[in-house]
């Protein structure tokens, strides 16, 4: 007690002595208590109201899914106002065109300036369809619009680091626990029909395989050309929904709800793909999934951006 009296007193009189030499007006001393302050205190600051909110959204938007489509008119984030203008105006009259009437998808392949949109061998990108995706996936402007644009509705213009964008959301729905299946794959050699007979053949004969009684995995390690698997048989562990992967593929894993069950066979760019469903696990609770979020939450640039402007509204405040 003596030790914290002795201290207490000796804090009091050197403010005292502060007071009495004009210290405690000193703007240059006043800069840097509070930058003092502002270093004992930002940590604990942009924990709690920074990153914690941001981690809650993050994870309120990982259990939702939102099917979208977007038309591109690039504009760079150093471009002149005249450029800025003039490519807002021409994804204005784009957006008027599809109010008015005009297919979203075609508008999309005749004027997006998003490569894949004119894409016809890409089911992803093609006419400016994303698929499904969830929080974290896209840059921040563009999520934001997503999540707050109603299913069948075309959302306002808004900008990314891309340039100007306009979205139509196609379907919202909650996010599917991951699956964990096994995989056999049947490649197409090359690009003649006789390929692709010889392919189909061979997939025929796996299923057959499959048919008469032949497990799903030994049939992975005779038949499968997916050779990191086909010695696990056919194992590949968890897949999420969200996950990159062609559209025809997550339909057949996703259509999957009893274990042991095969899919349909799905055709992909890859080849013939045969899935077996082999256990499916729910969406982990906002703690089980704190680590994992946080982790990829930091390798966002939205989470540097928020800390940045939570700082400087602090400078701006004296704290």
């Amino acid at each position: 007690f003596q030790d914290f009296l002795t201290r207490y007193v000796n804090y009091r009189l050197k403010v005292m002595e502060a007071h009495a030499t004009g210290l405690a007006e000193d703007q240059a001393l006043q800069d840097e208590i509070t930058e003092y302050r502002l270093q004992l205190s930002r940590p604990y600051l942009i924990e709690q109201e920074v990153m914690e909110p941001l981690l809650q959204l993050l994870y309120d938007r990982r259990n939702e899914m939102v099917s979208a489509s977007h038309i591109l008119i690039r504009v760079g984030p150093s471009a002149s106002d005249a450029d800025t203008l003039a490519a807002y105006n021409k994804l204005a009259a784009i957006r008027d065109s599809i109010v008015a009437g005009a297919d979203f998808g075609m508008m999309a392949e005749r004027h997006s300036e998003d490569p894949s949109a004119k894409m016809a061998d890409q089911p992803i990108g093609y006419r400016g369809y994303l698929g499904y995706f969830s929080g974290g996936r896209m840059v921040a402007e563009f999520e934001d619009a997503a999540y707050a644009t109603a299913a069948g509705s075309m959302s306002p213009i808004i900008r990314t680091m891309f340039g100007y964008h306009v979205l139509m959301v196609h379907d919202r729905k909650p996010m599917q626990g991951a699956i964990e299946l096994n995989h056999l794959l049947i490649r197409v050699a090359g690009p003649t029909p006789a390929d692709s007979a010889a392919a189909k053949e061979r997939l025929a004969t796996a299923e057959a395989a499959l048919a008469g009684g032949m497990s799903f995995a030994d049939a992975a390690r005779q038949y499968s050309d997916d050779q990191s698997s086909a010695a696990r048989g056919g194992n590949v562990g968890f897949i999420d929904f969200d996950a990159n992967m062609p559209e025809a593929l997550r339909q057949a894993i996703f259509s999957l709800s009893e274990p042991g069950q095969i899919s349909a066979p799905a055709e992909t760019q890859f080849g013939f793909h045969l899935v077996q469903f082999v256990n499916q696990r729910p969406l982990p609770t906002f703690e089980e999934a704190r680590d994992e979020l946080k982790s990829r939450l930091e390798q966002l640039p939205r989470a540097k951006a928020a800390q940045e402007d939570y700082l400087a509204m602090l400078r701006d405040q004296g704290r």
